[in-house]
């Protein structure tokens, strides 16, 4: 609970600083709402003005004087978005690949003037250079002093970045980069953020499952003990032995799907990478040595130096990560008494192994290591310092699953829709084919595309363009392969980018966009009823032999489905908000698979608009007579 006094003036600054003539319905209760509690989550609908709410509220802490402030986004392009509404007061910042290297800068400019050819690409970015290898580059920005190495040289990009975010008043990031400086920084620690408000919170946890995604290949472990060799074999050996020890488990396991490790495997891999970890400072030391005496250049040998700094900097992630995947014996106190359970895993580790090797590919076998059950570290790591936490999503549904998914349980509001619900439909049609894979038949799936085809062109008769969203990059192939004569599909392909194909679809080419989930189910608006129909095949349930399905399991048994269906129902309701996002807007949301009706999970606000009881074509004929009712009546 906020100090009454304190509150009172931050409310007082958000009205004289907030930037529109007047509030929206609900949005005053929502400020009142973050400003009392330090720590809350609010679900609201798309187009409700969250991102606005967000930086009011911190530009107004940052005038009464608190800092750091953090608005943390899920990708660049909303970062950008917020930075053009205040320009003067922010500072954005980006992940690493985001940034050029400015060493690699000065080394291309420099072959340049001798009229020198290089095979490097022109642009390198902070994520491909070997930073902490390369000791001489003067545009390293010390963190604690915002100086250059060398005076005067134009300071690193991403580490000014950095270092204007850690002294910042507000920060505009991504998810990613939040994630990052919260769990790695030194500097974050001893100067955490007054506030932090997370966007989209719904998909936090994926960037920071992302953030600490391993991927160990025997390409770039090779050429790194060759690397090493060249500057003593003592330095090469242990990663030698655990190269070979890779490629050993790999040759045992399965390419597609690929298979878990074991708890033997994955210690002997322990075992062996506790050597090199042994060892990691005395091999900077080497390569240190060898980029001075010539044995190793920063510029032909960039990609080396790459993976030798990987190694170097986070062999102790991955064997902290390989320890998570393995259960642990704790001791911990209940009710007064110490008692011992065991801390199932959180992460997962698999490898694959290519039998055969074409010319082309240099990576024969692969080590993931991906941390799965992010809460508990969200929880204790990344939001324990700052004083607020503010989460912000369309998309919370059931703020029990959110919290197992995030570990952000907080104080929850639902703010209801401010739009006409009578301008909103969500069929779930009682005819149409089961397409789980226990109960789909032959010619289901062909049958369902061929529904939704039938009803894309009965829309277009009326003059209503639809988009169509699938899990699988197979079904949308699938689709387009079968319906590409009956209308015109835009979708993207080798030609054109998922992205461009949505831009084009909005300036009016094309009458049904066709896409997966991954590219369309977040980030696209179809607003002034562009598309003001969309098929959402089936849910995007994992494959059953996945990786991340074979964990899962393995860990949760049959508590799995509740996160099942509410990452389910989340993306759900991500499609259905693409084509609503104004007032005036009507959006038709057609749930294709006999699966929808079983595990769909709806906010209250949104019920009404449930159709159950008619077949699809019933369906059909009630969202053309909506269509034709609203649109047509706006249009005169």
């Amino acid at each position: 609970m906020e100090h009454p006094e304190l509150a009172e003036n931050l409310l007082k600054k958000i009205k004289e600083i907030f930037p529109f003539p007047k509030f929206r319905p609900f949005q005053w209760e929502v400020f009142e709402f973050l400003v009392y509690v330090l720590r809350s989550i609010v679900e609201a609908p798309s187009g409700f003005g969250k991102s606005v709410i967000a930086f009011v509220l911190l530009k107004a802490l940052s005038l009464l004087g608190f800092k750091p402030l953090y608005l943390a986004s899920p990708t660049k392009v909303l970062v950008r978005q917020v930075k053009r509404w205040f320009p003067e007061e922010a500072v954005e910042a980006y992940g690493r690949n985001e940034y050029e290297c400015l060493y690699y800068r000065d080394k291309r400019e420099e072959r340049k003037r001798k009229g020198e050819k290089s095979n490097e690409k022109e642009w390198v970015s902070a994520e491909d250079a070997p930073c902490s290898l390369l000791k001489d580059c003067p545009h390293r920005v010390d963190l604690k002093t915002g100086k250059t190495k060398k005076e005067g040289a134009e300071p690193c990009p991403y580490l000014l970045a950095k270092y204007l975010a850690l002294k910042g008043k507000v920060v505009l990031c991504t998810h990613s980069f939040f994630a990052a400086i919260a769990h790695f920084t030194e500097q974050f620690k001893k100067n955490p953020p007054y506030a932090v408000v997370i966007d989209e919170a719904h998909r936090f946890a994926d960037s920071v499952r992302n953030l600490l995604t391993y991927e160990i290949s025997d390409y770039n472990v090779r050429r790194a003990v060759k690397a090493l060799s060249k500057i003593g074999w003592e330095y090469a050996e242990d990663l030698a032995e655990f190269l070979k020890l890779m490629v050993k488990i790999a040759r045992l396991k399965p390419k597609d799907p690929p298979e878990l490790l074991s708890d033997y495997e994955i210690k002997k891999l322990l075992g062996v990478l506790g050597s090199v970890a042994e060892k990691s400072e005395k091999i900077e030391w080497a390569t240190g040595i060898a980029i001075k005496k010539g044995i190793l250049d920063p510029v032909k040998d960039r990609q080396v130096l790459k993976t030798l700094e990987v190694i170097i900097r986070d062999i102790k992630w991955w064997m902290q990560e390989l320890r998570y995947a393995l259960p642990e014996k704790m001791k911990i106190w209940i009710e007064g008494e110490e008692k011992e359970i065991i801390r199932k895993p959180e992460n997962y580790v698999y490898m694959y192994f290519r039998k055969e090797k074409t010319k082309r590919q240099k990576v024969r076998c692969k080590l993931v290591i991906r941390h799965l059950f992010v809460s508990p570290l969200i929880r204790a790591r990344i939001l324990s310092l700052p004083r607020r936490v503010h989460a912000l999503s369309a998309t919370i549904i059931k703020k029990e699953q959110f919290a197992i998914e995030t570990g952000m349980d907080y104080e929850f509001k639902q703010v209801p829709s401010i739009f006409p619900i009578e301008n909103t439909r969500i069929y779930l049609p009682t005819d149409t084919p089961n397409l789980a894979r226990k109960c789909q038949k032959p010619g289901d799936l062909e049958r369902a595309m061929e529904m939704i085809a039938l009803a894309c062109k009965e829309f277009l008769k009326e003059g209503f363009r639809s988009l169509v969203v699938m899990p699988a990059e197979r079904e949308r192939d699938m689709f387009v392969r079968m319906f590409s004569k009956d209308f015109k599909i835009m979708t993207y392909g080798e030609k054109i980018k998922a992205k461009e194909a949505a831009e084009l679809f909005k300036e009016g080419e094309g009458d049904v966009l066709v896409g997966t989930l991954a590219h369309y189910a977040e980030g696209l608006d179809l607003p002034r009823n562009i598309a003001p129909v969309i098929f959402n095949l089936r849910p995007d349930y994992p494959k059953p032999r996945s990786p991340q399905a074979q964990f899962e399991v393995k860990r949760w048994g049959k508590e799995r489905w509740p996160i099942w269906n509410w990452r389910v129902s989340r993306t759900a309701l991500q499609v259905r908000g693409r084509n609503q996002r104004t007032a005036e807007d009507i959006g038709l949301c057609f749930f294709i698979s006999q699966q929808f009706r079983r595990c769909l999970k709806l906010p209250e606000w949104l019920k009404p608009a449930v159709v159950r009881d008619k077949t699809f074509w019933e369906c059909v004929e009630d969202g053309i007579s909506l269509l034709k009712k609203k649109v047509k009546k706006d249009l005169t």
